[in-house]
């Protein structure tokens, strides 16, 4: 198929008709034969059936009389048809009576046959073999087998086979003449439109026309291929008018754009100034809003310290004025074993109350210890996320204190070490805390917010979600940008997202979206990787 769609157009339409004209004789010639043999079949079987049954009516009265003369007499008879090999008449009891071989030296026939005489005719090999049972009144008396030579079907077959295909050839030959003569009407006026394409590209001079031959379609191809030379033309004067043009103003565009690159170089080392010092300005932004958020980690511990210290404070009196009253009872002599059981019991539960809370408060100095110590540093440690952020959040609950909002986490059963940045981690929490609290929910609104984690193969997923107002939609689409906040009279910078966008990102090499299917308030969607190379 793909060498044929390289030849000429002249060698296709040849190619086309002539294969199909072959394929169209071949066809019926098939189909002539096919009659011809069917027919030369049929005449044979019923001319010898004929004759098998003359023979039959004849082979009667030498059967009934046992004349074996007289059989043969009646066999004989069939040496003037020359398409009969043997012809064999058998008795009632399927023995040979009589017979004829026409080459007896060829072939052996049967002696014998089973006495099953019926009227039947088939084809084996280059035989027919027709059954055509002797009967007189009714009774059997024998059978007689003719053998009918088919030999000549094929061979006239063959010689008409060849007078089709030479038919064929003569048919084939003077298409191929017509067709010749044909295709000149057809082909010759593309070939010289291809010629005069040929001419106009290699001279560009596109006002030479094409001499349209005839009338037809072809004609018409040429009309368009004039039309078009003209539209090229009339495009070629416009363009050697605009190249005019253009040479004219070329001298004074250069001039412009000298002194335009001048004012680009000088515009463009005032803006690197502003650059320079917005940059300086975010960087300090940045540290501020840093400062903020351990500003709100110092005070929300020192809030969560004070309790625990006053209710050790507490236990602490509780001790002295036991020990004072214990004293006295000594000092009068009016201790009594009542006293001093009483005595040991306030003490032991003043002592498990103090211990208890200076165990707390402890704890909430460590916290705030390692935490403060990973928002100012830059170092890179081992340790479990999950119990990591319960520490950050056990510094943060003074912030939901005065606010009707829970704190829910749905954190991963299965314990997920990460070698990061726990500063980082400690700093993005506050951020998405302080912004769902900021921007959620209004200050007495109830509301639930929940941290959830999701350990994956080499990653972990932090879902930040609240069902309080949402994000607006007019924002959502850049929410992580510098300086986009819609609390700014309330004290809102814009800049905390934008700095936990960065730290997800460029700090921790993750990512972090905005869901926007979620419908009943806003969920924020972090992937970090567990270990940082």
């Amino acid at each position: 198929m793909n060498s044929f769609s390289h030849f000429s157009i002249k060698s296709k339409l040849i190619i086309s008709i002539l294969s199909l004209l072959f394929i169209a004789l071949s066809t019926y010639s098939a189909f002539i034969l096919f009659v011809n043999y069917q027919r030369s079949s049929t005449t044979l079987l019923n001319e010898s059936k004929l004759q098998s049954h003359l023979i039959a009516d004849y082979a009667v009265t030498p059967l009934l009389f046992s004349d074996l003369l007289g059989g043969v007499e009646v066999l004989h008879r069939l040496k003037e048809i020359p398409n009969i090999n043997a012809a064999i008449i058998y008795d009632e009891k399927g023995n040979e009576f009589a017979s004829f071989v026409r080459e007896p030296d060829t072939k052996a026939y049967a002696k014998s046959i089973d006495n099953k005489f019926v009227d039947s005719s088939h084809f084996i090999d280059d035989e027919l073999i027709i059954s055509t049972p002797i009967s007189y009144n009714g009774l059997p008396y024998g059978v007689v087998l003719f053998y009918v030579s088919t030999t000549e079907i094929p061979k006239s077959l063959l010689s008409y086979a060849v007078i089709l295909l030479l038919g064929m050839i003569i048919l084939i030959l003077l298409s191929l003449v017509m067709i010749y003569k044909i295709q000149n009407y057809i082909s010759l006026p593309i070939i010289n439109l291809a010629k005069t394409t040929q001419e106009i590209t290699l001279s560009e001079d596109y006002t030479i026309r094409a001499q349209k031959m005839y009338s037809d379609e072809v004609g018409h191809l040429y009309d368009d291929f004039n039309t078009m030379l003209e539209k090229i033309e009339q495009r070629g004067r416009e363009r050697e008018e605009a190249e005019t043009i253009s040479r004219t103003y070329q001298s004074h565009l250069e001039r412009l754009t000298n002194e335009l690159e001048t004012r680009v170089q000088e515009r463009t080392i005032e803006l690197q100034e502003s650059l320079d010092r917005l940059q300086n300005t975010q960087f300090q932004l940045v540290e501020s809003e840093k400062m903020s958020a351990l500003g709100s980690l110092v005070a929300g511990v020192a809030h969560e310290v004070n309790t625990p210290l006053g209710i050790s404070i507490t236990a602490a009196s509780i001790f002295k004025n036991e020990i004072k009253t214990i004293r006295a009872m000594l000092d009068n002599n009016t201790l009594s074993k009542s006293a001093l059981d009483h005595f040991i019991e306030t003490i032991d539960e003043a002592d498990e109350i103090l211990i208890k809370n200076l165990d707390r408060a402890a704890l909430l100095v460590r916290n705030f210890k390692k935490i403060s110590v990973d928002q100012s540093s830059e170092e890179i440690r081992t340790f479990e996320l999950n119990d990591y952020l319960q520490e950050v959040l056990s510094t943060f609950k003074s912030e939901l204190k005065h606010r009707p909002v829970e704190l829910k986490m749905l954190l991963d059963p299965l314990p997920i070490n990460m070698n990061s940045y726990p500063g980082a981690i400690s700093q993005i929490v506050v951020n998405m805390l302080q912004n769902a609290l900021l921007h959620g929910f209004d200050h007495d609104q109830e509301g639930l917010i929940t941290i959830e984690t999701r350990h994956k193969e080499d990653s972990v997923v932090i879902i930040f979600s609240d069902n309080g107002k949402g994000v607006d939609i007019n924002v959502s689409h850049k929410i992580f940008e510098p300086f986009i906040t819609t609390k700014r009279n309330m004290g809102g910078t814009g800049l905390g997202l934008n700095i936990t966008y960065n730290l997800v990102t460029q700090h921790l090499g993750g990512s972090i979206k905005l869901d926007s299917t979620y419908e009943e308030g806003a969920r924020f969607i972090m992937e970090i990787p567990c270990n940082i190379v």
